[in-house]
């Protein structure tokens, strides 16, 4: 995927978080909280995977928030 094709669809995904997150009700909305946590997952993993490609392996020494401290 392309620098300029991960950022497109980070920015799509981030429009249907949007549109989701206004169609939370009370009551009777748990698929789409868990369709919002799915989309942002997946918004994160397209995020990591730009930084681990234009930095390298360098960056799983400086950055890896799955490591505890």
């Amino acid at each position: 995927m392309t620098d300029l094709e991960r950022i497109n669809t980070i920015t799509v995904l981030e429009l249907e978080v949007e549109v989701l997150e206004s169609k939370v009700r009370p009551n009777a909305t748990g698929h789409i909280i868990t369709a919002i946590g799915v989309l942002n997952s997946r918004i994160n993993e397209l995020k990591e995977e730009g930084i681990q490609e234009k930095y390298g392996r360098a960056v799983e020494t400086v950055y890896n928030p799955s490591k505890e401290i």
